[in-house]
């Protein structure tokens, strides 16, 4: 992770904005050696609050599926513990 004085993040901020918007990048922002702020890109910014304010990874409930009620999990799981046959496993 890149990092800044805090004087020249006030003389270069439309590059450091640049490279963190575009470049995906995370800027320290230092005063005196210490770590002052972090510059992130929204999308992080966003990630980051919604993981605080729900306590789960938004990937974690991204494309889940409703299963009918007849669905058999434990047949899976038994298939799951099962050895792997690759013969079966490429169709051949």
């Amino acid at each position: 992770m890149k990092s800044v004085s805090i004087s020249d993040a006030r003389n270069n901020l439309a590059e450091l904005v640049n490279q963190v918007a575009y470049g995906n990048q995370q800027i320290i922002i230092k005063k005196m050696g210490k770590p002052l702020a972090i510059l992130i890109n929204t999308e992080e910014f966003t990630h980051k609050k919604t993981v605080r304010k729900t306590g789960k990874l938004p990937s974690l409930t991204a494309g889940t599926i409703k299963a009918p009620k007849s669905f058999d999990i434990t047949k899976v799981f038994e298939a799951i513990k099962e050895p792997y046959d690759t013969k079966s496993l490429l169709g051949r």
